[in-house]
């Protein structure tokens, strides 16, 4: 029974040396040991395969890609902006006469138009926010400005939001429209240069 204990104690310290020896040059460069536990390196290089297959396996298994970050939470405010802004230029905006002709004195801070337009403004701000905060250090000045399509981006969204602003602050005005179209317009190809 001893001699059992003994020879299983040798196995584990030569599995445990060839396990955890830091160089694979050390198992190979004594020719002694290579020839006596050649069959134990076999053994362990295949187990290591198979450990690694496994570990691979369980950590891909494990990962699950989460739904919310930094960068998504930037990719969708811009995109929930240019949606709420299409939805606010295609929504009935208050008239100001009736279907008879008489002038009708309306809110302009009402209605389904302008609702639409607040949230494609906060929107836009959320994304000028984010962007900002978290992609900073994309901004390339070294090669030169016009040159990197990051910089546009953010030169075309950051023009986009203060559309949205200027719009929505002049709402029920005339030249509201210029503005709301001009930052629709500068948000939408800040987009397209992304993508």
């Amino acid at each position: 029974m001893k001699v059992m204990r003994v020879l299983f104690l040798m196995m584990a310290l030569l599995a445990s040396h060839a396990l955890f020896a830091e160089n694979a040059m050390l198992i190979n460069s004594s020719p002694y040991f290579n020839a006596k536990v050649k069959w134990l390196t076999l053994g362990l290089n295949e187990t290591a395969a198979i450990n690694s297959s496994i570990v691979q396996a369980s950590e891909a298994a494990t990962y699950k890609r989460r739904w919310l970050t930094f960068r998504k939470l930037h990719q969708y405010a811009g995109l929930g902006a240019i949606t709420l802004a299409t939805a606010a230029i295609l929504s009935p905006k208050p008239e100001d006469e009736d279907e008879y002709g008489n002038e009708v004195i309306t809110n302009p801070e009402s209605g389904l138009h302008h609702a639409l337009a607040e949230g494609a403004t906060a929107m836009a701000v959320l994304a000028s926010a984010t962007g900002l905060v978290f992609h900073l250090k994309d901004l390339n000045f070294a090669s030169g400005f016009y040159k990197d399509p990051d910089n546009w981006h953010a030169l075309l969204g950051a023009l986009g939001t203060a559309g949205f602003v200027i719009a929505t602050g002049l709402a029920g005005a005339e030249p509201h429209a210029v503005y709301g179209i001009a930052g629709y317009t500068s948000m939408l190809v800040a987009i397209k240069i992304v993508w």
